[in-house]
């Protein structure tokens, strides 16, 4: 009998042991799972009020005091705020680009020496959509990395437009392709990952607000 007592008592320890492993193990296994979802969601959460950021113009700004520049050679204009200033380069290094502006604050510091808005400006005989005119410039457009978000297709000022948001290694580009009377326009908004000196989401809604003032 005492045999068979210890035996019994060893089966219902080993249970227990079992019992407690399997409870142990699923509970670890349930707070990684869920461990797992909750960061995929702080993702796509962080990922959707990035691209809302770039994507909306909802954010208004009073435009009112903004300076107008005209290019009467290209056909075309915006608006920009009154303490900045548009910097003309009629000789381009660039081969895509018969010119190019630079938009930028009038005083420039540590702080802002990153800061600025691109726009190169290039003559094209055809028409063609902003979208086809950004892939004849890539060599192998299927094959396009990085992109956060989707590319976008939509009308500015009755223009069509076409944005595209390249995530690099050293920096971010939101980059805006227009097409009027025959003119190209590809305006670019670059962040560069290493620079921690300014708030680069704040400027978005400016870079948007001249974009969309193009006419």
């Amino acid at each position: 009998m005492s045999h068979k007592k210890h035996i019994i008592i060893i089966c219902i320890i080993l249970l227990i042991v079992t019992t407690l492993g399997i409870f142990w193990y699923t509970q670890k296994n349930t707070g990684k799972s869920v461990q797992t979802e909750i960061q995929k969601e702080v993702k796509n959460e962080k990922e959707k009020i990035n691209n809302e950021t770039i994507y909306n113009n909802d954010e208004k700004i009073d435009t009112s005091d903004w300076q107008t520049y005209r290019n009467e050679e290209y056909g075309f204009e915006f608006k920009y705020p009154e303490n900045w200033k548009v910097i003309e380069d009629y000789n381009p290094t660039t081969p895509l680009a018969d010119m190019t502006l630079k938009i930028m604050p009038q005083n420039t510091c540590t702080e802002n020496k990153n800061l600025f808005f691109d726009i190169l400006i290039s003559t094209y005989k055809e028409k063609i959509t902003p979208k086809k005119w950004y892939q004849h410039q890539c060599e192998n457009p299927d094959e396009i990395k990085g992109y956060k978000g989707e590319t976008k297709e939509f009308k500015v000022g009755g223009l069509e437009a076409y944005l595209v948001v390249e995530n690099k290694t050293t920096y971010e580009d939101i980059n805006y392709i227009l097409f009027k009377n025959g003119t190209i326009l590809f305006l670019t908004f670059r962040k560069k990952n290493n620079d921690k000196n300014f708030s680069y989401p704040q400027y978005i809604p400016i870079f948007n607000s001249l974009v969309f003032s193009i006419k």
